[in-house]
């Protein structure tokens, strides 16, 4: 997270130990230096799109974040997004083609 977001700087209350947070764990690991496979984009990045959603039991989904730009890193940028979810300063529901520049601070 530390790598994605260019910080370290990181609100503890990001860390959950759930599967949201597994899975953007996992998602990110593949854009580690070394990782992923970046043949794919014509940018050379490892992904153009990124998504998570989780959904509960009873079928509500809390955390539904989905970026997508052929020309952004979709990993950066739905780190910052999913990181901004975790804190509480942005909606864990968001679909965004052009994500936020810098992270987001929790309010």
């Amino acid at each position: 997270m530390k790598r994605l977001l260019g910080t370290n700087n990181i609100n503890a209350n990001v860390r959950k130990g759930d599967l949201a947070e597994r899975l953007f764990l996992t998602f990110a690991a593949g854009d580690a230096p070394g990782e992923g496979d970046r043949r794919c984009t014509s940018t050379h990045r490892s992904a153009n799109l990124g998504w998570i959603r989780v959904d509960n039991k009873d079928g509500t989904t809390p955390i539904n974040l989905r970026y997508s730009n052929k020309n952004g890193n979709a990993l950066t940028a739905l780190a910052y997004m999913y990181y901004g979810c975790r804190i509480g300063a942005t909606s864990c529901t968001a679909v965004s083609t052009a994500g936020p520049a810098n992270p987001p601070s929790a309010q």
